[in-house]
């Protein structure tokens, strides 16, 4: 009760200190040669953040990030703290985070769990993840209609609102942590008996999983990294999405990044690690097969891009992730997984992954 109290205190402006100094979020008004990557380096002390900003206020600026007028004003939301000292309107409280512009809202069907709670369950995932989620793919994605489906036959009388939030650096700390999201899709689950793995498994409750995939490492075909025995990678430059995981770097007893054997270098997009590739940049590029095949057809590098597929840094299963601080975690993670069940005894599971699997194959 005490704790409740005093984050009641929180939330209306009363926690210790001036209470405009402690106020978290609020109105902005677009000055003359702001962008949003400037106005998120400024206020949330990362430039990246201009997604999240863009998001709340795709209503007032439109689908073009780049076209804000002067005199617009935003509603910036609480993030992780930032940015204080502004007009309060929208500060704190992260249901009011407004992403409806990008949600899309979908009324599911009758119980076999009981509810989470009455307010909608809110859903993160972002693009850049083919063939699993991106909203160009049909469906939003593999995985993003796994999701859908499941959810519907896992939850009672109760909505699921969807954001598609492109930096994926912000899922889990501060969306999920923070309170901002219910859970976020999809995210590799690393060996939780592993040292590498287990600072994520502690934070972070892993639904069943949804898919398996290799995790490889691509490379330039005209000078491949020589992978004869794991020291050969050593001393090389491996680009890694940001926002990725990237525990498989020191699974299996590698302790390639642990130990500073290679050096880790991070693109905003997977596109941009191959960028990095062919300039010479980095000697290779690790994501999962399927991404990586994908975006190498995409930017036709396919004569230029090849994956080490002889020497794989392992398989791993992509699931959707929960907050162990999440109030509800629990509950969630069992509606979403009794949806999962559902989906895969109707038949339905296999039908989502013949579909859009038969459709990678075609294009690759």
């Amino acid at each position: 009760m005490v704790r409740l109290f005093f984050y009641i205190l929180v939330l209306c402006g009363f926690g210790p200190g001036n209470a405009l100094a402690q106020a978290c979020g609020g109105d902005y008004e677009v000055a003359r040669g702001d962008s949003l990557s400037l106005i998120a380096n400024r206020l949330y002390k990362d430039a990246g953040k201009w997604t999240a900003i863009h998001t709340v206020n795709r209503s007032v600026i439109g689908e073009d990030p780049d076209k804000i007028l002067v005199g617009t004003r935003l509603e910036l939301a609480c993030i992780n703290g930032l940015p204080k000292g502004m007009s309060p309107r929208s500060a704190v409280s992260g249901e009011r985070l407004k992403l409806d512009a990008v949600s899309a809202e979908t009324n599911v069907s009758q119980p076999s769990v009981p509810p989470v709670r009455s307010t909608p369950l809110r859903v993160v995932s972002g693009d850049d993840q083919a063939p699993f989620s991106d909203h160009r793919l049909p469906q939003g994605g593999m995985l993003a209609e796994v999701m859908d489906q499941a959810l519907r036959r896992g939850l009672t009388s109760r909505t699921v609102k969807t954001f598609r939030i492109n930096d994926w650096a912000s899922h889990l700390e501060p969306l999920l942590t923070g309170d901002l999201m219910d859970v976020s899709y999809p995210w590799p689950k690393p060996d939780c008996d592993d040292l590498s793995g287990a600072p994520i498994c502690q934070a972070y409750a892993f639904s069943d999983p949804m898919f398996e995939m290799l995790m490889v490492m691509f490379v330039d075909a005209d000078k491949p990294v020589p992978l004869a025995n794991t020291e050969d990678i050593h001393g090389k430059k491996l680009c890694r999405p940001a926002g990725r995981m990237v525990f498989m770097l020191d699974a299996e007893g590698r302790g390639w990044l642990q130990n500073g054997l290679i050096e880790l270098v991070r693109a905003p997009t997977v596109s941009g690690c191959f960028d990095l590739l062919v300039r010479g940049d980095v000697d290779a590029v690790v994501v999962n097969e399927f991404t990586g095949r994908n975006a190498v057809a995409t930017l036709g590098l396919t004569d230029r891009v090849t994956p080490l597929r002889n020497t794989p840094l392992g398989i791993v299963t992509l699931h959707a992730v929960v907050s162990k601080q999440h109030p509800q975690s629990q509950k969630i993670l069992a509606a979403l997984n009794d949806g999962l069940r559902k989906l895969k005894r109707d038949g339905g599971f296999q039908d989502i992954l013949d579909r859009h699997l038969s459709a990678v194959w075609a294009g690759l």
